[in-house]
């Protein structure tokens, strides 16, 4: 059939016979280009792997729609899935194509919406953090238009998860101070958020408290200076933890994992600044011994100061009323012990590093 292709295009179409063949738990399935009907049976047994957590499988059904069933039925839904598959397979550059294949195909209909916010997603898992902050911005618009043609007011949900979505952006971009801005949005209020929405938003507000927190400290400061950069870290990493607080009892399983690794991050800094006396100015003249005898004394100043804030921000992260909450389990915590295992795990790295805290 090899001069089917060039002379006779269409009548190989209808010639071809192929097979979509899975062997999960030994079950084969047969499917025949007969006409339509293979691309309804394809996308239904997509979507049952897709539902059944059997990602390899759904992904070569909605591939072969995608693939073989051009105009098909469900031919830019499988494009859809497609991507929706493959992110979920940790396969964000490989899922762009199909998404970006489905938002065309969608226009500026309501079901490109789904296509966009997973694209915007797919985008920044890849690193293209500009082309994920101007997807975002473009869906923002689109949607903001939308809403105001319907003569709503109060956000949808959708126009919430754009616009944390282009915060996200825009960090990664370095933009802190216009994300800053982006998030006091008083659409993203945290009581107009769903719990999803509430714990990404509390996660932003980390994320940029935690790189306020770490704000560059000079390799020269006097003692006055040094141990007055040292209590401002440790009441910045303090209110660190109210924004933690309130991203864990948002309840999104996800957010939260990444609320805790970051506060992790802001942690071990603080710990090395603790232990890291910095050197007196330029124009302070002191021999090797007065040196060291110098930054010895600031050192040991700077770790009964972290002592002393490390007690005030465990106390703060201190709440036996707060409720378990179920976290990766790369964390290594139960749900009913995570909190205090958290918490201990801190105490813990700061007594290796500071010296044994008081109760």
């Amino acid at each position: 059939m090899g001069f089917l292709p060039r002379f006779f295009p269409k009548v190989r179409v209808l010639l071809t016979f192929a097979c979509v063949i899975s062997t999960q738990a030994f079950v084969v399935f047969p499917i025949c280009h007969v006409g339509a009907s293979v691309s309804v049976t394809l996308w239904e047994q997509g979507q049952s792997f897709f539902k059944e957590g059997k990602l390899k499988e759904a992904s070569h059904a909605f591939r072969e729609i995608s693939r073989n069933h051009v105009g098909s039925q469900h031919y830019t839904e499988a494009h859809e899935a497609l991507g929706r598959t493959l992110l979920a397979m940790n396969q964000p550059q490989e899922a762009i194509p199909h998404l970006e294949q489905a938002r065309r195909a969608w226009g500026a209909s309501e079901k490109a919406d789904p296509a966009n916010q997973l694209l915007i997603q797919a985008r920044l898992r890849s690193r293209d953090y500009r082309g994920a902050t101007l997807l975002a911005r473009e869906w923002i618009t689109r949607l903001e238009s939308a809403q105001k043609k319907r003569g709503e007011k109060k956000p949808d949900s959708k126009l919430q998860g754009a616009l944390l979505s282009e915060v996200e952006g825009r960090i990664h971009l370095n933009q802190d101070e216009r994300a800053t801005t982006q998030l006091r949005d008083p659409r993203l209020a945290a009581e107009q958020l769903s719990a999803d929405h509430r714990g990404q938003a509390g996660t932003l507000h980390l994320w940029l408290g935690k790189r306020k927190c770490e704000r560059p400290r000079p390799k020269r400061l006097s003692e006055e200076q040094a141990l007055r950069e040292i209590e401002r870290h440790g009441l910045c990493l303090q209110e660190l933890t109210r924004t933690l607080s309130e991203t864990i009892e948002s309840g999104a399983a996800a957010e939260i994992s990444r609320s805790l690794e970051f506060f992790r991050e802001a942690h071990s800094t603080w710990m090395e600044r603790c232990q890291q006396a910095p050197l007196p100015p330029a124009t302070s003249k002191k021999t090797p011994s007065e040196l060291k005898s110098y930054t010895d004394e600031l050192q040991s100043e700077q770790i009964r100061r972290c002592r002393k804030l490390t007690q005030g921000w465990l106390a703060a992260l201190a709440k036996p009323e707060r409720p378990p909450i179920v976290i990766q389990e790369s964390l290594n915590f139960t749900q009913e012990t995570h909190w205090e295992a958290f918490r201990s795990s801190l105490r813990k790295t700061a007594e290796t590093k500071l010296g044994r805290l008081d109760p």
